[in-house]
């Protein structure tokens, strides 16, 4: 059984990291 916390951490630092990267992309589409 995984802790429903972390789970939800882990979901949450996922969406705010694609959140990020979409900004940094579109900031500087040139940058990978």
């Amino acid at each position: 059984m995984k802790d429903p916390r972390k789970v939800t951490v882990v979901i949450g630092a996922g969406s705010i990291g694609q959140a990020i990267a979409r900004c940094v992309s579109a900031g500087r589409p040139s940058a990978k």
